[in-house]
């Protein structure tokens, strides 16, 4: 008796959309999550400066 089992490296409905470099094409085999206009996660806010616009870049 032979059980035979789907191919889950193969399965296209579990497969992710790879992505490719907008520069040359390549596919992609890490990405990265853009954040957008997020402030700097390095810079602690003190007290005197909670009511004052943080640096962000576009």
């Amino acid at each position: 008796m032979t059980i035979q089992t789907p191919d889950i490296s193969r399965s296209t409905s579990m497969a992710q959309e790879q992505t490719g470099c907008r520069l040359c094409g390549k596919l992609l085999k890490h990405s990265f999550d853009d954040l957008g206009m997020s402030p700097p996660c390095e810079s602690l806010i003190t007290g005197d400066r909670l009511d004052r616009m943080e640096p962000y870049y576009p």
